[in-house]
């Protein structure tokens, strides 16, 4: 990194108390001090034996970039010598400190120790990259994501709370990401150990902090005036705004003077109780903020935020126990109403196998009279006055998982780098269509019908991503459910077949013919649904007939763990999946991924539901 002064040359040995570090390449460099990567040789023990393993460490060097230089690998300090000598003190103690902080989402410290005339520690490394660079390459973060990691960062730092240290320096560059999507807090080059009274135990300023993340009290903090751990929630309240909005965060005094710009969480549909959580975080005044972490997380109740967008609702006889996953809930729409179950009647039919559960034949019926019982019961009712006996929503229930979302570049055969890199994804329950939306289906809802090769059983074509929202908006007002397009996440893991995936390259089968409609015997136009094989959860035609469009906006892929993941937080083109008749073989594998304009239409895509 060129831009990185006066750093150790690649080579260099660094001989701590018990291990021999060998550098690698500078990471970074703040104010205080210099990362690099090394390497080290630790030796792994066995029942029957031992050899020695070469394992990758971080180890910071203690250099003031405005004091120090280097003459070698020795550091050089100005006349300032004295406080050179009292800053290495307080970054050797606080080395020894955070070596105590054993917490999972706290960097781990192996030992300290002096060379070339400065001080330094060997840390564990962090090989997954930094929050910042994770929240710019998505816009953002969607709100049940970055609230995950608000609370292990709230955990980290409540944890260093009760062993009486602040960190004093949080902000998203000094947040790692791990591959599994875990986030460990790094850099502790201004936190202060304090006292049972809250004093700090060095006379040193503790300087203004990052703009944007430190409150206006922390500049002025001198020994003496108290060490308010609100300085730390105003740096976490400042982090989780940086995550919901992917935009600068206002410094203190413009906080102060004009407020936090709560529009920029407002259109992006955050919901009310974490936009109020962040505002008091971040209050200019510290006597207004959460006085302690916990306070903070206790007003970040997920079980709130959660309900900030459109429920599963739940329709076979029999719920799904609930899974670890968080809930699957769009986190950038409003809270909806609840249900009037006595509007809305619903016809249950047909259990289809004891390992599928049951499933729903959902009828569009007009609303059931007053005195109808307000149950999940099946209620019998006339028909609605448009004339639709025939027409029904079969939906799957798919059970919420865990799977690799993605492919590999061996997979691709070196093509289509936007389903790369495979990544790990959380997923709650939900219900996917059994099919593509049929011509009738549309004809009946929309009164009109877009498609080119005309048939009541074929799906639907000519949609664009938004006459999909349209559609679903009406048949939203006559059912009373809250029916969607499913996430591109939801869509490849019913594709894969879900929890009773059998690994298969396409929807259902390795055998493409036995599944899908593609270039090859679909005679170059859409079949009618349901003339296939299905796949493991009884879902037809996702390897092909027509691409389906999905909720997400198009981003790239990152490589770290989600739970129910939204796409990307900005950008204009949507997703769509799968394989359609016009798709050659190796087009139609289960992670396909495609983008578009929302106002695209075509002849080979169509859509399918979810709830």
């Amino acid at each position: 990194m060129s831009d990185i002064s006066n750093a150790l040359p690649r080579g260099t040995i660094l001989q701590g108390p018990k291990n021999r570090y060998t550098i690698q390449r500078a990471l970074g460099q703040g104010s205080f001090g210099i990362t690099y990567l090394a390497t080290t040789e630790m030796q792994v023990s066995g029942e029957i034996g031992s050899f020695k393993t070469t394992v990758q460490v971080a180890v910071k060097e203690f250099f003031m970039r405005e004091l120090n230089g280097r003459e070698g690998t020795e550091v050089t300090s100005s006349s300032q010598g004295r406080l050179f000598t009292d800053y290495k003190k307080k970054f050797q103690r606080e080395a020894v400190n955070l070596s105590k902080l054993q917490h999972p989402h706290i960097v781990k410290v192996l030992e300290s120790f002096e060379a070339n005339g400065t001080a330094y520690y060997a840390m564990e490394y962090i090989e997954g990259g930094c929050l910042d660079d994770y929240i710019q390459r998505g816009g953002g973060l969607p709100e049940l994501e970055a609230l995950r990691v608000t609370r292990q960062i709230g955990d980290a730092l409540d944890f260093m709370h009760q062993h009486r240290m602040l960190h004093l320096d949080l902000k998203p560059g000094n947040v790692m990401l791990r591959s599994t999507g875990e986030v460990v807090l790094i850099d502790f080059g201004l936190s202060k150990q304090f006292d049972k009274n809250s004093e700090p135990e060095s006379s040193t300023t503790i300087g203004g902090g990052t703009p944007g993340y430190a409150p206006i009290e922390q500049a002025n903090y001198q020994r003496g005036d108290g060490l308010p751990v609100t300085m730390d929630v105003y740096a976490l309240g400042a982090t989780l705004y940086k995550m919901l909005t992917g935009t600068r965060v206002p410094e203190a005094s413009e906080v102060l003077n004009e407020g936090l710009p709560l529009s920029e969480l407002q259109v992006r549909g955050i919901s009310a109780t974490t936009i109020a959580a962040v505002e008091r975080s971040m209050s200019p005044l510290r006597k207004n903020r959460f006085q302690d972490i916990r306070a903070f997380m206790a007003a970040l109740d997920v079980s709130d935020s959660s309900q900030s967008g459109e429920p599963t609702v739940i329709i076979d006889a029999e719920p799904f126990e609930e899974s670890a996953a968080e809930s699957s809930s769009e986190p950038t729409r409003p809270l909806p109403k609840p249900i009037n179950w006595k509007k809305v009647a619903y016809i249950c039919s047909g259990v289809v196998g004891v390992a599928l559960a049951l499933i729903l034949f959902i009828k569009i019926l007009k609303p059931a009279p007053e005195d109808s019982k307000s149950s999940l019961t099946i209620v019998e009712t006339e028909p609605s006055e448009v004339e639709q006996d025939d027409i029904h929503v079969k939906m799957i229930p798919v059970e919420g998982g865990t799977f690799m979302m993605g492919a590999t570049k061996e997979q691709l055969n070196n093509a289509y780098d936007d389903e790369k890199p495979p990544h790990r994804v959380t997923l709650s329950s939900f219900h996917i269509s059994e099919t593509e939306v049929t011509q009738a289906l549309w004809t009946e809802i929309m009164g009109s019908n877009p498609s080119e090769f005309k048939g009541d059983d074929l799906p639907v074509t000519n949609v664009s991503w938004d006459d999909c929202q349209e559609f679903i908006g009406k048949l939203n007002a006559q059912t009373g459910k809250n029916f969607r397009l499913p996430t591109e996440a939801e869509w490849e893991f019913a594709a894969r077949g879900g929890t009773m995936s059998r690994g298969y390259k396409y929807s259902g089968s390795n055998d493409l013919n036995s599944v899908a409609w593609y270039n090859e015997n679909s005679e170059r136009k859409p079949n009618p649904v349901k003339q296939k094989e299905p796949n493991e959860l009884g879902i037809y035609d996702m390897s092909g007939n027509v691409y389906e469009w999905c909720q997400d906006l198009y981003g790239e892929y990152g490589v770290y763990a989600q739970t129910n993941p939204r796409g990307t937080a900005s950008g204009s083109k949507r997703v769509y999946h799968g394989g359609g008749w016009i798709s050659y073989e190796g087009e139609c594998r289960v992670s396909r991924r495609i983008n578009f304009e929302p106002d695209y239409r075509a002849n080979y895509l169509g859509f399918r539901l979810a709830l």
